[in-house]
């Protein structure tokens, strides 16, 4: 399989963010410079202890995506949620690659996970911070 229909789907879901981005999320600079590379700010949800921050996250599409999940990194320190790690990356089960389902899983699907875990963490999956 060549690279082109992986990159007509990562096309796709980047008009996708920019035309309808998932709640409590933006895109990053524009013009993308980079398909394989993206920055969405994802904003604080309210009435929780990140309201009114933002949190840039680097989107990677590494590997085989979308057979394989995109690499998402906060790129400043988020440490309340115990499913980021130290390093900025998320430790759900959807982002290893025995859970990641093609077919289903979207980037914008991922940025509302991930906006759901900023507001409610999720305690049984794979947290990184049992301190928290």
């Amino acid at each position: 399989m060549g690279l082109e229909p992986l990159r007509g789907r990562i096309r796709r879901e980047l008009r996708l963010i920019w035309v309808e981005p998932p709640a409590f999320c933006q895109p990053g600079a524009s013009p993308v410079t980079d398909l394989l590379h993206w920055e969405v700010v994802i904003d604080g949800p309210d009435g929780r202890p990140y309201a009114g921050g933002t949190f840039p996250v680097d989107i990677n599409f590494v590997g085989n995506y979308p057979f394989k999940p995109p690499k998402i990194t906060f790129k400043t320190k988020v440490r309340v949620p115990p499913n980021i790690s130290a390093e900025g990356e998320m430790t759900l089960d959807i982002f290893r690659d025995e859970s990641w389902s093609p077919a289903t899983t979207t980037v914008h699907k991922l940025l509302l996970l991930i906006v759901s875990v900023l507001r409610d963490p999720m305690l049984d999956d794979h947290p990184t911070n049992d301190e928290v």
